[in-house]
């Protein structure tokens, strides 16, 4: 049993599958009257697995069986109309094969000269995504440009065009959907399409220095600081101060901030290790990676002072955008 996309209308509903309508921060889970216990179970695991990895469990889950949808439901799927029969709708099981039959991963080689395609590989499997590289993952109906975190640059700036020379190629409709998926940041749909998917073994964070402790005799313990302060990317390292003085420090920091004195300095966090980031591309952040962004400037109390303190900022955005208006149907089944 396996998801795959399908078109946001009452048109692809049926009785005798279950369906997971995306509709960013509300996640539907429609159930056929003639589906069984077993896609039932499978589908909640799935939308679960959707709210825990791309909404950060902020998304609000409803299981709505057939013949008791609301207004929201209904408006969200584009409007109300007559449901598929399971007979109707197809068997199952050839349902299953074609999908297997279709899918295929499709190795790419791109030099400056040309662009070629590899021979289809099939049946999929992990071990075909090559982290230095990119690959495209042909559904039939979608192809996904999975694209590796040590892939080049051009490869990685050009995901979309490939995938749309490949469909020009092989005489496919532009109509086809195509995904740019970056490494480290595939979605239970994508997983989906492997069988033999495993997710990489969590390696434990990095022990953390203990900012409890003052550094040196001239500079104060640093506290916990609330999310107005991050926000900033300033934080109070003086002692307890009255509020005229503890807000005349604060304002030093943000105008040598907002002045762009000192220096800045970004580092990318690959498998919870700093990489830099070149300054050419400072501004630029990508959806999945965290970063961390160091200000420094000089200060009278030293000769140059870490004005974020060393926060580690993460890019909350998604491949999909959840905040986005335009909802997505899963079928599981």
């Amino acid at each position: 049993m396996r998801a795959n996309q399908v078109a946001v209308s009452h048109a692809s509903l049926n009785s005798g599958d279950v369906f997971i309508l995306d509709s960013g921060l509300k996640l539907y889970q429609w159930n056929g009257k003639v589906s069984n216990t077993y896609e039932r179970a499978k589908a909640i695991d799935f939308v679960k697995r959707i709210n825990d990895m791309e909404r950060g469990g902020r998304a609000e889950i409803m299981c709505v069986d057939e013949g008791e949808e609301g207004e929201n439901f209904w408006s969200a799927l584009g409007g109300k109309g007559n449901i598929m029969s399971a007979k109707e709708a197809g068997d199952d099981q050839e349902a299953e094969k074609k999908f297997s039959q279709d899918l295929r991963v499709v190795p790419v080689t791109m030099t400056s000269r040309s662009l070629e395609f590899g021979a289809p590989l099939r049946p999929v499997k992990q071990a075909m995504l090559d982290s230095s590289g990119l690959v495209l993952v042909d559904t039939g109906r979608e192809v996904l440009a999975w694209v590796g975190k040590g892939a080049d640059k051009s490869l990685r700036s050009a995901a979309i065009s490939i995938a749309t020379n490949y469909l020009e190629r092989n005489n496919r409709p532009n109509s086809t959907n195509i995904s740019r998926v970056a490494q480290g940041t595939e979605t239970p749909t994508f997983k989906d399409c492997f069988p033999d998917w495993r997710d990489a073994a969590v390696h434990p964070a990095p022990a953390l220095r203990d900012f409890s402790k003052p550094v040196s005799p001239s500079v104060s313990q640093i506290k916990q600081i609330d999310s107005a302060e991050l926000a900033s990317g300033m934080v109070s390292r003086a002692p307890a101060l009255p509020p005229e003085q503890k807000r005349a420090k604060m304002m030093k920091e943000v105008a040598a901030f907002t002045s762009k004195t000192g220096k800045v300095e970004v580092w990318r966090i690959e498998n919870f290790d700093m990489v830099p980031v070149e300054p050419s591309l400072y501004g630029q952040f990508y959806s999945g990676d965290s970063y961390v962004i160091l200000h420094s400037y000089d200060d009278a109390r030293c000769t140059t002072f870490p004005a974020s303190s060393f926060v580690a900022v993460p890019i909350l955005t998604f491949i999909s955008d959840p905040l986005s208006n335009a909802p997505a149907a899963v079928k599981h089944g």
